[in-house]
């Protein structure tokens, strides 16, 4: 996306990569260890669930601040 525009500040591509990190990181641990604990029955990964919301939510934190860099 910033390279179609023309545009590439550091601060927007960093924040932009760390929102894809914190988002697959989130869903993986968030999602993951709801299925395991209801599929599988696994309740010690349940443990990892507010981790998963938590980043979640930074992810998109960052993509606010991401699109916030772009606007510049």
């Amino acid at each position: 996306m910033l390279h179609a525009q023309g545009r590439g500040p550091r601060f927007s591509a960093l924040a932009l990569q760390t929102a894809a990190v914190a988002f697959t990181a989130g869903i993986v641990l968030f999602s993951g260890g709801i299925y395991a604990h209801v599929g599988g029955g696994i309740a010690e990964v349940t443990r990892f669930v507010p981790v998963g919301g938590v980043a979640l939510i930074g992810g998109w934190v960052a993509l606010a601040a991401g699109a916030l860099g772009l606007r510049s």
